[in-house]
């Protein structure tokens, strides 16, 4: 019997899940790749399309975000269901159109609208839907959007940007014009309506009408930010304005009671526009469903939701950040450190848990690496940061004047820094393990240096705009071996590897000769670089692009394969321990595994196993002033929630004398706290974790 249940969990397992290595998401999850549209049928069934082909799908109200397999990789600008089955989504560029009938498991493509780009679209029902572009063109299809009509309009409009149907026959459109369309048969004529302003530089975002008469329409006019109501269907109009920001979107609930996007910032007004309260930041795009809940993307790649019209929000996606990440150092399988914007991340367990570090509202982190289990990261201002206990403390200086872009040690002694010093390109050494940094006499003139590499204590390079140096003297004297442009740079033994835009240009023989190889073709005129460069040995290496690609090579750099794309975001910086595992971070929180984490086929979402009590990293971090802290309990458990400073000052506590088993979460509220560094602790039982967060305000 006993052999008979362990075969059966075994069955179990084998049909569920499989270790593979391939790229995987670490940070956001469940994915990265920036948002730009979202809808919901209902309170429970929604979608969400963005970059690189990707569409989410939730059917518990944004619980838990179901990634949608696409075979496409367009951007995706606008998503458009009239049920839980059917669904189109648009592209931005090319204007194609896919189509759902099984609610997004599988896509069709449907062909081109038109050879431009279009800005808006929308179908009314299985049949009939419209969209509208540059040009004056508005397109309409009766058959699913399979084939589209153009549809004339009465004087030329340069942009349309939002259309919107009441039901088949009364529609609105409207965009760059002092004139708001308005069609009763269909779309098949268009009338012109005045809107209340006198300048020409009127600018409709967004239409919204809840019958034929009753709407509103956002945009910008007279310099100002603008909602004109309508409840005669556009003969008169009634207002309010904000000073120097366009209104995306909107959503009334009365005259007086309003929501609106700002140019990314979410403002409340109960007073018709009189006074207006600031509810949420950096929104890339906003749904109500009525006047409590909303869904709202920020930071491009994060989901917000909220139950009490936006007084609160609580993420749905789940980030450690959403900084653009610069460098990424790996210690060994565990430990990684990941230097951004702002902020320091570090993990223990290979990137399943993720957390800030450090945090500098000022400081743009470059470059970080990892001197005898001594950290050191260098960026703007001049800054040199180091710490000698895995992250936990950091000390920090600053090298007046200097713009500082990478760190490099050869010894626990010896190491140099490079960057700018009043448009001049500098290169600092430390001979004492960095008390104490001069600056190196005698280099080359360039304006920048951009990375530094030592292949032993006396052989090192650097590249810089004027191009690769060499030093045979442990970096006393520098030599020009290869004139050019260069910002990327690796070196292994003998083998030095640097790019121009689109091409891996290497030496085997330390800068006597060199190749160049060009890895993709640029197309468009779209200029998309290379942005980092690891080898493990003289042979295997990759290389990101700041569009997401990775490439990796076999040969030393003389043939390269594009590795299975998972981002369409910039990436700055990849890192690799073995051919087996390896790590690239970008632009907003992207961070990449490569390796053999456990996924479910199925659904092809990484599953992970809660221990008795998980605590996870507080968000938003950093925060102003309120944030939101999520843990994990597999038992009942009298639970402590302890807020000390970094001094160890108790600064809140509370108790909890029985917690039930599942996911909680916890609000704290700053408001009376200065900036800095706070500790929060959590006591499950006798269970105790902490994280650190940064109050910025």
């Amino acid at each position: 019997m006993k052999n008979l249940i362990l075969i059966l969990i075994f069955l179990f397992f084998n049909n569920s899940i499989t270790a593979q290595f391939k790229w995987q998401w670490q940070n956001p999850l469940p994915q990265g790749n920036s948002y730009s549209d979202i809808c919901f049928l209902d309170s429970i069934n929604g979608f969400i399309a963005g970059s690189l082909g990707t569409i989410l799908k939730t059917t518990n109200g944004g619980e838990n975000w179901k990634i949608l397999g696409t075979n496409f990789d367009d951007y995706l600008r606008k998503i458009s269901f009239v049920n839980v089955d059917d669904g189109w989504v648009m592209s931005y560029y090319s204007s194609i159109l896919y189509r759902t009938t099984d609610s997004g498991k599988n896509w069709s493509f449907l062909g081109q609208i038109t050879n431009t780009s279009l800005n808006d679209f929308k179908m009314i029902n299985n049949l009939v839907g419209f969209a509208c572009g540059s040009d004056s063109r508005i397109f309409k299809t009766t058959d699913g959007g399979i084939t589209w009509g153009q549809k004339q309009t009465p004087f030329y409009i340069s942009s349309l940007s939002s259309i919107y149907f009441v039901d088949e026959n009364v529609g609105y459109c409207g965009g760059l014009s002092p004139y708001l369309l308005k069609t009763v048969n269909g779309g098949e004529t268009w009338n012109a309506i005045s809107l209340p302003l006198f300048a020409l530089d009127i600018y409709v975002y967004s239409i919204h009408f809840n019958t034929s008469n009753n709407g509103y329409i956002s945009g910008v006019g007279d310099d100002k930010g603008m909602v004109l109501i309508t409840t005669n269907g556009g003969n008169t109009w009634t207002g309010a304005f904000i000073d120097s920001t366009a209104i995306l979107n909107a959503f009334l609930k009365n005259p007086n009671t309003m929501w609106v996007n700002a140019s990314g910032n979410i403002l409340h007004t109960t007073d018709g526009g009189m006074n207006w309260s600031e509810l949420l930041n950096n929104c890339f795009g906003i749904f109500f469903l009525d006047e409590k809940k909303s869904w709202s993307i920020i930071n491009a790649n994060s989901i917000v939701h909220s139950n009490d019209g936006l007084q609160t929000n609580e993420e749905q996606t789940n980030s450690v950040s959403h900084a653009f990440f610069n460098d990424i150092e790996v210690i060994d399988s565990n430990n990684v450190f990941i230097c951004g914007h702002k902020e320091i991340l570090g993990t223990t367990n290979g990137g399943k848990n993720w957390n800030v570090l450090h945090a500098d509202s000022e400081i743009n982190f470059l470059s970080i690496t990892n001197k005898h289990q001594e950290l050191w990261s260098v960026g703007s201002h001049g800054t040199i940061v180091h710490s000698t206990d895995d992250g936990s403390t950091w000390v920090e200086e600053q090298l007046v004047g200097s713009y500082l872009k990478d760190i490099f040690y050869i010894n626990s002694s010896v190491g140099f820094t490079v960057g700018i010093e009043s448009f001049i390109g500098k290169i600092f050494r430390t001979t004492d393990g960095g008390k104490n940094w001069d600056s190196v006499k005698n280099v080359p003139l360039v304006d920048y240096y951009e990375k530094i590499k030592f292949s032993n204590d006396y052989v090192g390079f650097v590249s810089s705009n004027n191009g690769i140096y060499k030093s045979e003297d442990t970096g006393n004297t520098w030599n020009l071996i290869k004139p050019g442009t260069f910002q990327t740079l690796e070196v292994y033994n003998n083998c030095i590897w640097t790019s121009v835009v689109n091409q891996i240009v290497f030496s085997t023989d330390c800068g006597l000769t060199w190749n160049n190889i060009q890895v993709y073709e640029i197309i468009n005129f779209i200029i998309r670089s290379v942005e980092s460069i690891v080898f493990i040995n003289e042979k295997f290496g990759w290389i990101c692009v700041n569009d997401g690609r990775i490439y990796k090579t076999l040969d030393g750099g003389f043939s390269w394969e594009l590795e299975d794309r998972l981002s369409g975001l910039g990436l700055n910086s990849i890192k690799f321990l073995t051919e087996s595992r390896g790590w690239a971070v970008g632009s907003f929180g992207t961070i990449l595994f490569y390796g053999d984490l456990i996924t479910d086929v199925k659904d092809n979402l990484i599953i992970e196993v809660p221990k008795s009590f998980r605590l996870f990293q507080n968000y938003p971090n950093p925060f102003n002033p309120t944030t939101t802290i999520k843990f994990l309990l597999n038992e009942k458990s009298k639970v402590q929630i302890i807020i000390y400073d970094l001094l160890g000052r108790e600064i809140q506590t509370s108790v909890f004398d029985e917690m039930s088993i599942g996911e909680h979460k916890y609000s704290f509220n700053g408001k009376n706290l200065s900036s800095g560094i706070y500790l929060l602790t959590i006591i499950a039982g006798e269970k105790k974790q902490t994280i650190k967060m940064a109050l910025l305000k």
